[in-house]
C-alpha cells in the first residue's frame, strides 16, 4: 500500500473516538482539469 493511501487512517481512527473533527473537500478529478484547461475566460484585472 502507497503511502498517500494510508494518510487518512490517523485522523479517522482519531475523528472515530470522537477526539477529533473532520471535514473533507472534494478534489478536482484530472478529467476535469483538463476540460477547464481547454477553455478560455475574459478577465480584465481591477483597475485594468
Amino acid at each position: 500500500m502507497r503511502i498517500p493511501a494510508l494518510l487518512p487512517v490517523v485522523p479517522l481512527s482519531i475523528g472515530a473516538g470522537g477526539a477529533l473533527k473532520i471535514s473533507t473537500v472534494q478534489l478536482i478529478t484530472p478529467e476535469e482539469i483538463d476540460e477547464a484547461c481547454g477553455k478560455t475566460v475574459s478577465y480584465r484585472p481591477p483597475g485594468a
